[in-house]
């Protein structure tokens, strides 16, 4: 039977995926539950142009990070905080890098690496990780707070 996911079903698809499914799975579980709808109804169509339109804004965001990446690729980025000498007091947080990114290339990152507190003054290059897999290469500037 073909069915259309109204939601995830784990070991079957993601939201929108068309499916060939036994008829007695679709019957006694998927559509009961409502995780799912046959092909020939009016909502699979609105699910599959709603999945659609869904994939399109997705694709176009990840060109739109694509093409910021490629612009800021060995980007420096600058941080200043409070110190004694060679040492900050507390230290510079990987939340606080995630911002100053954010602010300026307008994309925030999903995590850093290497991932630790920055605890001195230093000059340092990491890679900011975003969600669909791109890297944007970056120094990190830690400087004392005037």
């Amino acid at each position: 039977m073909k069915i259309v996911l109204i939601q995830k079903v784990e070991g079957i698809g993601e939201k929108g995926d068309k499916k060939e499914v036994k008829p007695g799975f679709a019957r006694n579980f998927l559509l009961p539950r409502g995780l799912a709808v046959s092909t020939d109804s009016k909502e699979a169509a609105e699910i599959l142009s709603l999945a659609k339109t869904e994939d399109e804004k997705k694709q176009d965001k990840i060109s739109k990070i694509n093409e910021i990446l490629d612009k800021n690729q060995g980007l420096s980025i600058v941080i200043s905080q409070k110190a004694k000498g060679e040492n900050f007091f507390g230290s510079i947080k990987q939340a606080d890098i995630l911002d100053q990114i954010e602010k300026t290339i307008s994309v925030r990152p999903a995590k850093l690496s290497p991932n630790k507190p920055i605890k001195k003054i230093s000059k340092s290059e990491m890679i900011a990780k975003f969600d669909q897999g791109e890297e944007l290469k970056f120094t990190l500037d830690a400087k004392a707070e005037k």
